[in-house]
């Protein structure tokens, strides 16, 4: 059990006896009382919204009511014209078009968003995943021959693209024209082509949103300006309003799978897309969320991507090829639709087990024979390591570690690398600072990917140490939690946990509210509960209420909490309403504890 820090956040204070809002000053003092006398809320969620950037009345309304009225224009997003010019002579022209994806839920979805949209226009379009172990990510020479033997005569890509300018000229060479849409950080060389990306020039002026947004949002944006621009397809008609319906769906499913920031555009877009996944007509996206576990026509969360669909679309991908899951949510076939789900859920049991294997390899490893005193970052390779699954246990690793984690698989000379990153350190940033020793890299900040000869191995993980070295001091290397909160028991009500909600879709850059409450106790004796007794279940109690605590995954808390059954102690949490036998109850997630 690592220790954290807990950070609480500057919260303006109100007139009113609210131990949750601390400090503030007199400008936000009365912003406090304006949004919660106009809004009808609490000041506790008045507070939560203006820790989120809110600075008056207009926005903390649309931040409730998320209004797809306030989606900027695609029209504005650099490459955007220069695309529509090429795509509208390749349809009048009736030449060849496919779509070039990643394999993962964002480029799955953008993919098949792309192909949805020309089946719209009464155009069926070629589509092109990588074989994540023999290709590897974005644009390669051996898929461009394969693709120009198809008398292709333009690719379109999507989220991927914008680092592979050697590749794009090759397709030129080919007699193919290339539009990237990416939105991946932007490299010092860009491939000489249409390039479509919110990180380039101008964005919409009322807000640098559209940075945020993902593949498929990139590609949605596209779609909408191939509407307003030549489609002949009347938005009253049934087809456009299905498009649109299951459009939005995979927007949110690759926006959120993806990690992007839930802010923005991003957090309309994911909010009318996780209504739209409820209703979606996608006969192979409902069998998933049935297999998955989903009950039909009730809403989804965020965390429902996350956890249970996002994994098993990304499984096939993972493990090879990723066609599968486009072939999915494309099919209408309920023949096919069941053998894919099936295939899909084999793909993800398998991919556990080989994730579950290496992390523990790694783990022990690190334990064993890494000084984290003097290893800032940690790089680590080997040869029998499945690449697919690399991204998700570094993930766990930067986390469990708090280190910036590279680990690289390596066969004959070449290593494929997945890197994750911690919030003090910018990975893209500092992997691009050692582009020499690399054969190729992408991503952002958070996360990377990258292709190294094996020889360069031991430089890399000299310099990602130094370079973390010089930017990052002994305190970024303990993990927090913000506490958005400190409340009493005498505070929590239906009624703010119904607001609490009303900030979702919760995800990167709009995270769940966490608050926190002093001087609690044990009430009852704490059990063991779930599958393998892995989770947690108690009641704390405070100044005469109670209230039941879940705690997943932490059933080795058990001996703490012995421990500490008569002595007060603080508690961390998120606020969910239970629902057993149609009656509410409130709940409390458990996050961490302090004695």
């Amino acid at each position: 059990m690592q220790s954290k820090k807990w950070l609480l956040k500057t919260t303006p204070s109100s007139d009113a006896p609210t131990p949750s809002l601390r400090g503030g000053s007199p400008v936000r003092d009365d912003l406090i009382q304006q949004i919660v006398h106009t809004l009808n809320i609490s000041p506790v969620t008045a507070g939560i919204l203006i820790q989120r950037n809110i600075q008056n009345i207009a926005q903390a309304k649309s931040f409730l009511k998320p209004d797809i009225n306030n989606i900027s224009s695609p029209h504005l997003i650099t490459g955007i014209p220069q695309a529509l010019h090429r795509i509208e002579q390749t349809l009048l022209n009736n030449e060849k078009i496919l779509v070039y994806g990643d394999y993962d839920v964002d480029g799955i979805t953008s993919v098949v968003l792309l192909k949805r949209f020309f089946r719209l226009l009464g155009r069926e379009i070629d589509f092109y995943i990588p074989h994540r172990l023999t290709k590897g990510y974005g644009l390669s020479r051996e898929a461009i021959s394969e693709i120009a033997q198809k008398a292709v005569n333009l690719i379109i890509t999507v989220d991927c693209g914008i680092s592979n300018h050697q590749e794009v000229a090759y397709a030129k060479q080919l007699g193919m024209d290339v539009i990237i849409t990416d939105h991946h950080e932007i490299p010092s060389q860009l491939p000489e082509c249409t390039i479509v990306s919110a990180k380039m020039g101008v964005r919409p002026p009322q807000s640098s949103s559209a940075y945020f947004l993902s593949g498929v949002g990139i590609a949605f944006k596209l779609c909408w300006a191939m509407m307003d621009t030549f489609s002949q397809v009347k938005k009253h008609t049934s087809g456009f309003q299905d498009f649109i319906m299951d459009a939005m769906a995979l927007v949110a499913l690759g926006t959120i799978a993806d990690v992007a920031p839930i802010v923005g555009e991003n957090r309309i877009l994911c909010s009318y897309g996780l209504q739209a996944l409820q209703h979606s007509k996608m006969a192979g996206l409902q069998a998933l969320a049935k297999q998955a576990g989903l009950r039909a026509n009730v809403s989804l969360k965020a965390e429902d991507i996350s956890f249970r669909l996002g994994p098993r679309l990304n499984a096939a991908g993972r493990l090879g090829y990723a066609h599968n899951s486009v072939k999915l949510l494309l099919s209408d076939n309920p023949s096919e639709i069941e053998k894919l789900v099936e295939q899909l859920e084999r793909d993800n049991r398998e991919r556990q087990k080989i994730e579950t294997k290496i992390m523990q390899q790694v783990s022990k490893t690190i334990k064993d024979h890494y000084d984290l005193d003097t290893n800032f970052a940690i790089v680590l390779s080997d040869d029998g390591w499945h690449s697919g699954v690399l991204g998700i246990v570094a993930s766990k690793l930067a986390e469990e570690f708090y280190r910036p984690t590279v680990l690289i698989s390596t066969e004959n000379d070449i290593g494929k690398g997945s890197a994750r990153s911690i919030p003090s350190f910018h990975l893209y940033d500092a992997l691009n600072c050692c582009r020499e020793l690399l054969l190729s890299v992408g991503g952002h900040e958070y996360a990377a990917g990258l292709v190294i000869d094996r020889s360069n191995i031991p430089a890399l993980r000299t310099h990602l140490n130094n370079y973390a070295k010089e930017r990052l001091k002994a305190n970024d290397f303990t993990p927090f939690i913000n506490i958005d909160g400190v409340l009493s028991f005498q505070e929590i009500s239906k009624k703010l946990v119904t607001e609490i909600g009303m900030l979702s879709p919760f995800g990167e850059g709009n995270e769940e509210p966490v608050f926190s409450s002093d001087t609690v106790r044990l009430a009852g004796v704490p059990k063991l509960i779930g599958n393998n007794l892995k989770h947690l279940a108690f009641y704390v109690k405070q100044n005469g209420r109670a209230f039941r605590v879940i705690a997943f995954n932490r059933g080795s808390y058990i001996d703490l909490l012995d421990r500490i059954k008569d002595k007060p102690f603080s508690l961390a949490y998120t606020l969910k309403l239970n629902t057993w036998r149609d009656e509410e109850s409130i709940e409390l997630e458990f996050v961490d504890i302090k004695i």
